[in-house]
């Protein structure tokens, strides 16, 4: 920094040239060592493509000893640079994990098609999808997604490989041909699920508790609260409702939103039978139930001993998520947004609507005694505390 005239500690504000002479100082002074420079997404660069390789071709022949740097380029293949760089070692994704992708769909294929015709030649049909996908394994998944529900729907095979073959190469175009196909009864809870999604994304992983209240936020029993007129009854009548939320979210979003499980998904059962003052929800009266969907019979209790494992606190561990960043970016694009006539719905309605069903559920929700880092505490507590993250946080 101090051969550019950089005050140490400052941060400065880089314009294209300044960074064009730290990254060639930085190249200087690495000068007997080997480096390996990776820039992906070559394609992407937005200008002119002489002046791109002009930079590139300057990192080697402005060292020393250009031996010692490598760089290591990804694109796809638009013709200006594979002309450009035609004179380069060259790897295709495709051919180093179509096997993978081969294997994956015919995988898929056989555990989830019950056409017997399908199923015989589901090599064929994966071999296809894997040719197809030129290496893009969200593609794969994707058009195999698509290749089971129209199996589903009594498509032979033939039908089939003609969708495959008629597949948008480009992501993009697919999510956005995924939309189109989401019924608009749905799109509703497509937008509200979208708005959760952009609620949890202010939280700040660094925050307190932070990646734990992002994943609160879209918890299944959360969206299963949040549903117009939802009551609960009980832990396995709410159980039974969480299993269809996430059927909802797949079908409801057209495949753009997955259901995601918690990176210790499966503690929750251990720490339940090794916990302490075990608070259960008591048996609620159906026939006396408020329009907010709380029961006037709703009671907690304090065990001493461990009751069954309640089924709410699997779904508690389990989230919805984009299935890819670019489904968000297709679902966010105005064209789209104009042509499916999506409904809006405001951060403020969605806020709202989020803080309700969080209430109805933790008021709801098993809890339990544990100790988390040295200190006793409640599963209770850790929920309560997500409302401050999320008012010292989002409403910022």
């Amino acid at each position: 920094m101090g051969k550019l005239g950089i005050e140490r500690y400052r941060i400065p504000a880089w314009t294209e040239k300044t960074l064009t002479e730290a990254f060639d100082v930085a190249i200087h002074l690495l000068d007997g060592e080997y480096v390996c420079i990776f820039v992906d997404a070559l394609d992407e660069y937005v200008g002119e493509y002489d002046n791109l390789f002009c930079l590139l071709r300057g990192v080697q022949n402005n060292n020393n000893n250009n031996s010692n740097v490598k760089l290591c380029i990804s694109s796809r293949p638009e013709v200006p640079l594979v002309r450009r760089l035609a004179h380069c070692k060259q790897l295709r994704l495709q051919d180093l994990n179509f096997d993978d992708i081969c294997h994956f769909a015919k995988s898929k294929l056989e555990h989830s098609v019950m056409d017997i015709q399908v199923i015989r030649n589901r090599t064929e049909i994966a071999c296809q999808i894997a040719e197809n996908a030129e290496g893009v394994f969200l593609w794969a998944i994707l058009v195999t997604q698509a290749a089971i529900q129209g199996a589903e729907c009594v498509d032979d095979t033939d039908i089939i490989l003609r969708r495959i073959a008629k597949t948008p190469k480009v992501i993009e175009e697919i999510f956005a041909s995924m939309l189109g196909k989401i019924d608009e009864f749905h799109t509703e809870s497509l937008m509200f699920y979208s708005r959760l999604l952009e609620i949890a994304n202010k939280v700040s992983p660094q925050a307190p508790y932070g990646p734990y209240c992002r994943e609160q936020i879209l918890s299944v029993p959360v969206l299963t609260a949040a549903k117009p007129g939802v009551t609960f009854s009980s832990d396995a009548s709410f159980a039974s409702m969480c299993q269809q939320t996430e059927w909802q979210v797949a079908a409801r979003s057209a495949g753009l939103m997955e259901i995601r499980h918690r990176k210790r998904y499966g503690w929750e059962e251990r720490n339940w039978k090794s916990g302490c003052a075990w608070i259960y929800p008591s048996k609620i009266d159906n026939t006396d139930v408020r329009s907010d969907g709380f029961s006037h019979q709703l009671q907690r209790t304090v065990l001493d001993h461990p009751p069954p494992f309640p089924s709410t606190l699997h779904y508690e561990a389990s989230y919805v998520d984009w299935v890819h960043r670019s489904a968000y970016e297709a679902l966010r694009d105005p064209q789209n947004i104009e042509k499916l006539s999506l409904p809006h719905i405001s951060f403020e309605n969605a806020y709202e609507r989020l803080l309700e069903a969080y209430l109805k559920w933790i008021a709801f929700a098993p809890s339990y005694g544990q100790v988390v880092n040295g200190l006793k505490t409640t599963l209770m507590t850790l929920r309560m505390q997500n409302l401050l993250v999320w008012k010292t946080i989002i409403l910022v």
